[in-house]
């Protein structure tokens, strides 16, 4: 586990970072004025297609890995990613900024499923604990890529030094990081086998997968537009907050993973979905910064419980056998959610106003809450009647 861990900080960090600057601050803010001819709709057509590609990748991503490529799609991966970052600073045609969207997607997908498989094969430390250290580079670098770009274009040229120094420290991990491979590669009987399986043990995942991620893909787009119009933020003063939120969860990332390895990972995430259910629907309320702060606050130590939680569960409910397929699929349709959720934003965002993205956000944290809840309840009869039994 800790043998090269920089290396997998390092590339999860600098993965998330470009991500982020580019589809966050460098194509919704720059590409319009470079692009005059371009409608403003076809920035989240690009950026969707980009989680499409990333999504395709990913399921992709564990068929290869049982057969021991999965080093040759993070190398080859990455090398794709970062000319396509270097294609997206300089292009100037609304055709290109589609393409090399689509092929940096496909590139950068690798990178992610690897380090979770990776941090999975915990042995002394528990599964929420493990899997919360790849979380912390992971948001980490969309925090910091979300921010540092809107301070990086105000100073001349400095983003293009940036950004490329990024793809060399992705492509210099790439090449020294070691994805977890299998030792034999299963026949294509065998494998019809373990995707059986895997589709028996994964029901109950399927719902939550999805919604999820299409809880964060519904808000995160409108977040500076909330910002700046409905609570009467200054860009700076947006930025403060959205680091002091991202600060929150990044730091309670490895504690709470701590605790769901204690008490138990479905009541983690009944309670820690309910705080940020209530809290989404508060901020949806406020109206200045004194209003927002508290709900969130406490939407950022929501999700600081929630992302370890979650994959711990996942991880906990596979043998490690099934690990690089599992994660393939899961990576995949937390990724469907993530491209569906600004689309579902944008209609909320025109039909019900600035709150719309948060009240259908926490309509859907209300039903995941009650989900695991449900799960708990029947997990613990079970558990119950078995004990009777004996």
């Amino acid at each position: 586990m800790k043998q090269r861990a920089w290396t997998w900080t390092c590339a999860l960090f600098c993965n998330e970072f470009l991500r982020a600057a580019l589809y966050y601050v460098w194509i919704p803010l720059v590409m319009p004025h470079r692009i005059h001819t371009m409608p403003i709709w076809w920035i989240g057509f690009c950026t969707s297609c980009q989680f499409i590609a990333d999504a395709t990748t990913k399921l992709l991503y564990g068929f290869a890995a049982a057969r021991g490529y999965a080093r040759w799609m993070v190398s080859l991966g990455s090398a794709l990613s970062g000319l396509c970052v270097l294609a997206l600073l300089w292009t100037h045609d609304a055709v290109s900024l589609w393409l090399f969207s689509v092929l940096y997607g496909a590139g950068a997908a690798s990178i992610w499923p690897a380090a979770l498989s990776h941090y999975a094969r915990a042995s002394e430390e528990g599964k929420g604990e493990s899997l919360a250290k790849a979380f912390v580079p992971w948001m980490s670098g969309t925090g910091v890529g979300m921010f540092l770009p809107n301070v990086l274009l105000h100073l001349r040229h400095s983003i293009f030094v940036v950004l490329p120094l990024a793809v060399i420290l992705v492509l210099v991990c790439a090449l020294l990081i070691r994805p977890v491979r299998e030792v034999h590669a299963p026949s294509w009987r065998r494998e019809l086998q373990l995707a059986s399986i895997l589709s028996r043990k994964l029901k109950p995942f399927f719902i939550p997968m999805l919604l999820q991620t299409l809880v964060i893909g519904t808000i995160t787009p409108f977040l500076a537009l909330f910002g700046v119009r409905s609570l009467h933020l200054y860009p700076w003063e947006y930025a403060l907050l959205l680091l002091g939120i991202g600060t929150i969860t990044v730091v309670l990332l490895i504690p709470f993973g701590k605790v769901s390895d204690k008490l138990g990972q479905l009541p983690m995430l009944t309670f820690a979905f309910l705080a940020c259910a209530l809290s989404v629907m508060a901020l949806a309320l406020s109206q200045s910064w004194k209003q927002a702060i508290i709900p969130a606050a406490l939407f950022g130590t929501g999700f600081g419980a929630i992302f370890p939680t979650w994959n711990a569960l996942f991880m906990n409910a596979l043998p490690h056998r099934l690990h690089s397929r599992a994660v393939g699929l899961f990576t995949a349709i937390e990724d469907s959610g993530t491209a569906l959720g600004p689309l579902l934003g944008a209609l909320s965002w025109q039909y019900i106003g600035y709150s719309g993205p948060f009240w259908l956000a926490g309509l859907v944290m209300l039903f995941l809450s009650a989900y695991f809840y449900r799960w708990w309840r029947k997990t613990e009869t079970r558990d119950h009647s078995s004990i009777i039994a004996k």
